[in-house]
């Protein structure tokens, strides 16, 4: 094969291998691009029942009104409803909350009451603390399943007060 005809062969196959490899890097940045995207899905969407919220409200009341405050407005501990929830939890995610809150609740001095009530009573909780912010009912139960990438964000879409 002579050098003219090598040289062709070559530029045609280089030029093959950065098309499949710009292909590539395409497929993959879209990807990476859908996956980071945040949720769509946000606490104004109804992502918890009205049952649900009042079957919490007895659980609230129960387990985390002595230090919470009987109306979620602060006591011992931080209040769970206006300036500081949203201090605290604005533009996380209801998955978010949901953990801390099953994780780190009811409050013990030895810790030994943490993460004790089970899966269904702390989304119920949460429920009622998602409703004494003014976020609206849905159809569906709040479940660690259905909270996942559930962000908070004020109405609209803005965390600004």
């Amino acid at each position: 094969m002579n050098r003219s005809a090598w040289s062709q062969r070559s530029a045609r196959a280089c030029a093959g291998a950065a098309l499949i490899l710009v292909t590539v890097l395409f497929i993959q940045a879209a990807t990476r691009a859908q996956n980071s995207e945040p949720s769509a899905r946000t606490v104004w969407d109804g992502v918890y029942t009205a049952a649900q919220a009042e079957q919490g409200r007895g659980f609230y009341n129960e387990h985390c009104a002595s230090c919470h405050g009987g109306n979620l407005q602060g006591g011992e501990y931080r209040a769970l409803t206006g300036d500081r929830f949203w201090t605290s939890w604005q533009e996380t995610t209801v998955d978010r909350l949901l953990g801390h809150v099953s994780t780190n609740m009811p409050h013990s001095e030895d810790g030994s009451l943490k993460g004790t009530l089970g899966a269904a009573v702390y989304a119920d909780i949460v429920a009622y603390i998602l409703s004494r912010n003014d976020f609206p009912a849905g159809a569906n139960r709040l479940t660690a399943a259905s909270s996942g990438g559930v962000r908070i964000v004020k109405k609209g879409g803005s965390s600004e007060l």
